[in-house]
C-alpha cells in the first residue's frame, strides 16, 4: 500500500519539492510490479493513480462513486452491499475471482436516529432520490473525450454517446413533479444504459 498527499500537493503543485515527492511515489509504486491495482475510492484521482501504477489490470467499481474513474478501469466489478466496506469486499472478491466469505462485521448506526430522519421528512413532504449521472460532456470532462479509454466506453454505451448537461433536466423535473409523488428511495441512473452492461 503507497499512501500518497493529494491535497497537499495540489496546494502546492507547482514547487519543486512536490515535484520531488510525486515523483518518488511514482518511481516506488512503479518499481514493485505489480500485477494488480484496486481503486477503492472511486474517484477520479484515485483512478488514475492506479491506473498509472503499471499494474496490467487495474480493479474498480462498475459504477464508482464518481462515474469517469471508469475510464481507468481495466477490470470492473459490480459493487454489492450497501456498506462501502461491503462494495470494497466485492471488489476483493472480483480480483481473487471467488466468493470469499465476510468476516462477520458490525457496521455503526443509529436505527433510532434513521428511523426519526425518515419520519421528519416524510412529515415534511420530503422525498429521498438520487439521480446518478453518467458521462456527461463538460468543461471539467472534455478532457477526456480524446482519451484512449473513451472509444471502450462509448462502445459499452447503448447509446453511444456522451450525455448533455440538460439531458439531466427531465430526470430532475420528473423527480420533482407531482408524478413522482409515490416515489422515494431510489436511483434514477441517467447514463444512456451504461450502467446495465
Amino acid at each position: 500500500m503507497h499512501t500518497v498527499q493529494l491535497r497537499e500537493w495540489g496546494k502546492s503543485l507547482f514547487t519543486v519539492a512536490a515535484a520531488q515527492q510525486i515523483m518518488k511515489v511514482w518511481n516506488d509504486v512503479r518499481s514493485v510490479g505489480y500485477d494488480v491495482a484496486v481503486d477503492l475510492q472511486g474517484a477520479m484521482r484515485s483512478a488514475l493513480l492506479a491506473r498509472w501504477s503499471g499494474a496490467r489490470a487495474v480493479y474498480g467499481a462498475a459504477e464508482p462513486r464518481e462515474a469517469p474513474a471508469s475510464l481507468w478501469y481495466t477490470r470492473r466489478a459490480i459493487a454489492r452491499g450497501a456498506h462501502v466496506v461491503e462494495q470494497n469486499f466485492s471488489l476483493a472478491e472480483a480480483v481473487a475471482q471467488r466468493r470469499l466469505a465476510m468476516p462477520g462485521l458490525e457496521f455503526p448506526r443509529d436505527r433510532n436516529a434513521e428511523q426519526q430522519m425518515n419520519r421528519r421528512l416524510a412529515e415534511a413532504g420530503i422525498r429521498v432520490y438520487e439521480i446518478r449521472p453518467g458521462l456527461i460532456e463538460t468543461d471539467m470532462t472534455r478532457e477526456f473525450l480524446d482519451s484512449p479509454a473513451n472509444a471502450a466506453i462509448i462502445a459499452r454505451t447503448p447509446a453511444g454517446r456522451w450525455g448533455q448537461p440538460d439531458e439531466l433536466v427531465g430526470a430532475a423535473v420528473f423527480l420533482a413533479s407531482r408524478a413522482a409523488t409515490f416515489i422515494t428511495g431510489v436511483t434514477l441512473p441517467v447514463d444512456g444504459g451504461y450502467s446495465v452492461f
